[in-house]
């Protein structure tokens, strides 16, 4: 598995269409204070958690502050 960092992007491909992600939230458990996840939003919209281990629940979302420049 490849741990992305902010600014980095994760990429797929279905059906010759190739999309791109943002990791856009860190996901930390509330208990352990542990990051366990991260949400991306795809550039169709649509959000997909990668998790790091088994699927939390008791979470929160830590947004990541994205600072564009004027050249974005």
């Amino acid at each position: 598995m490849q741990i992305l960092n902010s600014r980095e992007k994760m990429m797929r491909s279905f059906d010759d269409t190739s999309l791109e992600a943002e990791a856009v939230c860190r996901l930390v458990c509330r208990l352990t204070g542990r990051t366990v996840g991260v949400e991306y939003l795809w550039d169709t919209g649509d959000r997909s958690t990668l998790w790091f281990d088994r699927p939390g629940t008791d979470i929160e979302r830590h947004p990541f502050i994205t600072i564009r420049s004027n050249n974005d």
